[in-house]
């Protein structure tokens, strides 16, 4: 994007309140702000996560569904790629 249209951009945002941030810092802020109010750090979540991938590695289904049980409880929402990683987002 030209940097004249970014500025413009951003400038126009500052009205409105919105495109103020870098998009990425942004989204990594949103979904610590979405994880925090599922009562869970990033730091618990990705542990979690961890734990449910060796329990998979494992073929431990039922400690994996048991973690994913957990998650979804806390507002937390995981999506298994097909790459074998998975991903998670707090409910809004």
């Amino acid at each position: 994007m030209p940097r004249g249209v970014a500025t413009a951009l951003r400038d126009v945002g500052g009205v409105l309140g919105i495109l103020q941030r870098e998009p990425g810092k942004a989204l990594a802020a949103d979904r610590e702000a979405r994880a925090a109010a599922a009562g869970l750090s990033d730091a618990q979540i990705d542990a979690l996560l961890d734990e449910r991938i060796a329990a998979r590695k494992a073929r431990d289904f039922k400690r994996a569904d048991e973690i994913r049980g957990r998650l979804a409880d806390a507002g937390i929402d995981l999506k298994d790629n097909p790459d074998r990683t998975t991903t998670w987002a707090a409910r809004r």
